[in-house]
């Protein structure tokens, strides 16, 4: 976040994209030369209905959210049915396919069930606060691109003391005493920010974005780990990636949710925004 912000203050937006491109095909060229496994050719149904009654069903939604304040009510309310009747069609559709891109029946397991929970949750909270914190920072309390980098880097930083701390404890107790404790972190990092003004300034933002981060940190790898003991070997993948897939769709959500609170917050003190 704070190479971002040195970016976008000296370099403009569009510095902050192309950045990408030299580190992806770095990532690229490192694992198609030292990644090995052996491969085992098997056919597979690919599920392109759910793909797309899912992409609509969520977009929809998503769309609606964002502009609540733009939309007559009719066209809100009517945008908002057609996503959730197409969710409920996935869902019926996912029951019947061979190889569903959601796997349902991972969920009948209460391990894996509250992991997925767990990562939609975290992946709001994070676009919550990675979407918003920069904007309070400069808009609220008037300060540069590079404090408000500094601001969200806290949280990266820390998320990563906290993962390996997460490693550890687990190692020593178990899994629950871990994701109580990160938690208890996510929640108190939670209200300093909900307490947060902009007299209270910086330090307040930064140590509510350090408690998030070792929060998230801790939580993550519980999710992860706990969730690929919980199958074999076969459907590890599947598990895996059902949990990822929570946190990407808790982080699609979130964004739309909170920025139409955003919106909504903006309408009600500037009419003509």
């Amino acid at each position: 976040p704070l190479l971002g912000a040195f970016l976008v203050q000296h370099l403009g937006w569009p510095s902050i994209f192309w950045i990408n491109v030299p580190f992806g095909l770095a990532c690229i060229a490192i694992v198609l030369r030292f990644f090995n496994e052996a491969v085992h050719v098997v056919t597979h149904e690919i599920d392109y209905a759910g793909s797309l009654l899912l992409a609509f069903g969520v977009g929809v939604v998503m769309f609606a959210l964002v502009m609540a304040g733009n939309l007559p009510w009719p066209v809100r309310g009517g945008m908002t049915l057609a996503g959730f009747v197409a969710i409920a069609v996935l869902l019926r559709h996912e029951l019947r396919v061979n190889e569903p891109i959601l796997p349902l029946e991972l969920y009948r397991q209460p391990v894996i069930a509250l992991a997925n929970a767990g990562n939609f949750a975290m992946g709001a909270m994070l676009m919550a606060v990675s979407a918003f914190m920069p904007t309070y920072v400069q808009g609220a309390m008037g300060r540069s691109a590079a404090v408000a980098g500094t601001v969200l880097g806290v949280l990266m930083v820390v998320w990563v003391v906290g993962s390996f701390v997460g490693a550890q404890l687990m190692l020593r107790t178990s899994y629950r005493l871990t994701a109580v404790v990160g938690g208890i972190a996510t929640l108190a990092g939670s209200v300093l920010l909900a307490t947060l003004t902009p007299e209270r300034g910086t330090l307040w933002a930064s140590a509510g974005c350090a408690f998030l981060g070792f929060g998230f940190g801790l939580v993550n790898g519980v999710f992860i780990i706990a969730t690929q003991s919980s199958v074999g070997w076969e459907q590890r993948g599947r598990a895996t990636a059902s949990t990822i897939f929570q946190r990407q769709l808790g982080q699609a959500i979130g964004t739309a949710l909170f920025g139409a609170v955003f919106n909504l917050g903006i309408y009600a003190r500037i009419p003509d925004a």
